[in-house]
């Protein structure tokens, strides 16, 4: 099954089309990934009703721990709540509570056919994964991040946090109505929902001084950031030649024998370009023991070739520098 990847940590999202963002800072439940089929695009968000429809929602809360809701069909509907640090998360299917233990599989069915709906199990620290493949879902969460990975049937497809899975970063900021936001922040509030994944503010995001049409934009008049043709910066740039000067990698470190591979991807310098300012952030790392298969691939990471870190979860978090701003 081919499958696109997107990965929602404490402080920044990464899209399945690979755009990288800051999340909002609230409690308000976002809508993570919708399917609106083609037929629902040109409309409001209505409920598909034909069968994989999945709707994902997530809120952090005060300790900047995540719970996560998952509307799969019409009928079934999966909660994730936080727990204390290193304890697997609590995990509700249809309002039963199911207790997450490492090593230990358990498998629910559907409340509309009693096929198995999705099974979940515990891995290492905390972290737990579930797989639905009757809707080609899988989840990887460790309380404070979670990795959603979705099958080729949702491409172009999904509304939400996670973008469009186009193939395109710049339909990413795609609202309810239409638009393409100018920013994370009115997008965001563009997919502010309930708990049940009802918008908020039907208002927001139709105004054209609020968004970006791809057939509209005169290059001469908005920078990349803002077309959405570059990855929005995790640390807001001094301008846009620093914006040009960031590209997005997937982070080694040598740790204890080990070789970690950042879970998304972070913001670097270009070759040409050099770091005028850094800051020390915590990371999620995938740490394996050092191979030649491992450096082979800490050799593809430092070339800028994308690595899928995100859908084997993070391991370990490290504290690592990374740039606030670049300059040639």
């Amino acid at each position: 099954m081919s499958t696109a990847t997107c990965t929602i940590d404490k402080s920044a999202v990464n899209t399945f089309n690979n755009k990288t963002y800051k999340l909002p800072h609230d409690d308000e439940w976002y809508l993570v990934a919708q399917y609106v089929p083609k037929q629902y695009q040109h409309t409001k968000y209505s409920p598909a009703k034909q069968v994989p429809y999945i709707k994902v929602l997530t809120r952090q809360n005060s300790n900047n721990q995540k719970e996560v809701k998952v509307f799969l069909g019409t009928k079934d509907v999966v909660e994730i709540f936080p727990r204390g640090a290193e304890e697997h998360p609590e995990i509700k299917v249809n309002n039963k509570l199911y207790k997450v233990q490492s090593g230990k599989q358990i498998e629910v069915e559907s409340k509309a056919d009693n096929r198995e709906l999705v099974r979940f199990y515990g891995l290492p620290q905390g972290t737990m994964k579930l797989v639905s493949n009757k809707y080609q879902l899988d989840i990887v969460y460790d309380t404070k991040n979670f990795v959603l990975k979705v099958g080729n049937q949702y491409r172009g497809d999904l509304r939400g946090l996670c973008g469009t899975f186009d193939g395109e970063t710049d339909t990413d900021f795609t609202t309810p109505k239409r638009c393409i936001a100018k920013n994370e922040e009115l997008f965001a509030r563009s997919i502010a929902v309930n708990s049940e994944g009802n918008l908020k503010h039907s208002e927001i995001s139709s105004q054209p001084r609020d968004c970006i049409y791809k057939k509209t934009i005169p290059t001469n008049l908005v920078n990349d950031y803002e077309a959405g043709r570059e990855q929005a910066p995790l640390f807001h740039s001094q301008s846009a030649k620093s914006e040009r000067c960031t590209s997005y990698r997937t982070k080694v470190v040598e740790k204890e024998g080990q070789l970690c591979f950042s879970v998304r991807p972070l913001p670097t310098c270009s070759s040409k370009c050099q770091s005028a300012a850094e800051k020390e952030q915590t990371v999620g790392f995938h740490c394996v023991a050092d191979s030649s298969s491992a450096r082979h691939m800490a050799q593809k990471a430092l070339k800028g070739v994308a690595l899928d870190v995100a859908s084997k979860g993070a391991n370990k978090q490290l504290s690592v520098k990374v740039p606030e701003s670049c300059q040639a």
